[in-house]
């Protein structure tokens, strides 16, 4: 397996517990042996996989849900964080019509415009999303994820100027 910011692959044994589709992306979280958790895995970054004929019996504590509780995506973990992005008239609609997790909150604002509030333990998949929404939508809280949206428009400015 060849880990996202790595180029060499690490022999890994997993026990395949559930297969995802998210954002276009296929994951597999299973169990791993050499890491001795539960760990999620791209399965396009595998290479010369074998199936062993050894069996295994899923915990029957395993919940997919709970494991990916606090993602926006399937990054989770850490404490859990209050989230807050203002949305203008046009994008607040599109927010609005997306099923949302019990963590998020709506506040409809005037001008039809919207605050979203989400309790997430990671920020990797809501920054790019986010920041895809351009002039429509704007982080408010914490000030960490401010600060890191920020930090990644002025890297993006650099290459357009």
């Amino acid at each position: 397996y060849c880990k996202l910011q790595s180029e060499i692959f690490e022999s890994r044994r997993l026990k395949p517990y559930h297969l995802t589709c998210v954002n276009y992306q296929w994951y597999v979280i299973g169990y791993d042996m050499l890491r001795k958790q539960v760990q999620r895995f791209v399965p396009s970054r595998m290479q010369t996989l074998r199936v062993l004929n050894a069996t295994f019996v899923r915990p029957k504590d395993f919940s997919v849900d709970k494991f990916l509780k606090g993602s926006f995506g399937v990054y989770s973990g850490g404490k859990p964080i209050e989230i807050r992005i203002w949305f203008d008239s046009f994008a607040a609609r599109l927010v609005q019509e997306r099923m949302w997790h019990g963590l998020v909150k709506v506040r409809k604002l005037p001008d039809n415009e919207i605050e979203l509030t989400l309790i997430l333990t990671s920020t990797v998949e809501i920054i790019p999303w986010i920041l895809s929404w351009g002039v429509h939508g704007k982080a408010l809280a914490p000030k960490e994820l401010t600060l890191e949206i920020a930090k990644s428009l002025h890297g993006t400015i650099k290459h357009y100027t």
